[in-house]
């Protein structure tokens, strides 16, 4: 793809994502943690790489599907 935009928030971002993108595509996604201020970010793929930048700070809800695996809590 040359764009995919994930509509909601992401506490990680999986390496299925930036695999489907062509060389030069980009992808716009909201990266937090629960509760937490979130930061807008824009991916792009260049070669084999991918960098991300942080755009502005946001708030929306996280999609389940991209939660991060809880770790252990005492």
């Amino acid at each position: 793809y040359d764009v995919i935009v994930v509509e909601g928030a992401i506490e990680m971002m999986p390496e299925s994502l930036p695999a489907q993108l062509a060389d030069g595509g980009r992808i716009v996604a909201v990266v937090g943690t629960r509760g937490l201020a979130a930061k807008a970010t824009l991916y792009t793929r260049s070669g084999d790489s991918v960098s991300g930048r942080p755009a502005f700070n946001t708030h929306v809800r996280l999609l389940p599907a991209f939660a991060a695996p809880t770790g252990f809590v005492f």
